[in-house]
C-alpha cells in the first residue's frame, strides 16, 4: 500500500487502500523490477495538498524488504 502526505501532516489514507501491485503489469510483486504508475489523483482521497508532498510511506500485510527507485511525481 502507498501513502503520501502533506506539509500540514495530513495524509492521503481514508481506508481505501492504493495497492502498488494493482499499478503492475500482471499485478504480481516478485524478486524482478517492475514500474508501477499510480495517478497521483488516487492518492489524493483526503484532501491533501498536493503541491505540498512532503512524505511517502509503503506499507503491507508482512515485513518484507524491498527497494524503491527513480520516484517522479508529475502531471499526466
Amino acid at each position: 500500500m502507498v501513502e503520501v502526505s502533506d506539509s500540514t501532516g495530513k495524509n492521503s489514507f481514508t481506508g481505501a487502500d492504493v495497492h502498488v501491485a494493482d499499478y503492475i503489469p500482471g499485478k504480481n510483486i516478485d524478486s524482478t523490477w517492475r514500474q508501477a504508475t499510480v495517478p497521483m489523483s488516487n492518492l489524493n482521497t483526503n484532501g491533501i495538498d498536493l503541491s505540498k508532498l512532503s512524505g511517502i510511506t509503503f506499507e503491507g500485510d508482512r515485513q518484507v524488504t524491498f527497494d524503491v527507485d527513480q520516484i517522479v511525481f508529475c502531471d499526466p
